[in-house]
C-alpha cells in the first residue's frame, strides 16, 4: 500500500469533518458548528504533533534533525501567517 497524497487526506478529513462553513439556516449552521468544533480539535492535535516533532530539531542525527527542522519551518511560517490574519482583525473593530 503506498502513501496518501496531502490532497487525498484533505478529502477524507473534508468526508469525516463535514461542512463548516455557514449557511443562514439555524438548524444547519447548529451542526456546522459542532463540525467546526471538531476540526479544531482535529488541528489542535496536528499542531501538537508538529510541535513534538520539532522537538528534534537539535538532535545529532541528521535525519531527526530535518524532521524537527522542517516542523519548525512549518510553525514560524504558520506563525506570522496568523500574525498577519490578527492585525486585519485588529483592524476591523
Amino acid at each position: 500500500m503506498g502513501y496518501l497524497s496531502s490532497d487525498e487526506i484533505c478529502k477524507i478529513v473534508d468526508k469525516l469533518v463535514g461542512e463548516v462553513e455557514a449557511t443562514g439556516e439555524s438548524h444547519e449552521d447548529a451542526m456546522r458548528l459542532e463540525n467546526l468544533k471538531n476540526l479544531i480539535d482535529l488541528t489542535d492535535s496536528c499542531l501538537d504533533k508538529i510541535h513534538f516533532a520539532s522537538l528534534s530539531s537539535t538532535k545529532n542525527e541528521a535525519s531527526m534533525r530535518e524532521i524537527g527542522r522542517y516542523a519548525l519551518q512549518y510553525l514560524a511560517a504558520s506563525a506570522g501567517w496568523f500574525e498577519e490574519r490578527k492585525k486585519r482583525w485588529d483592524n476591523e473593530q
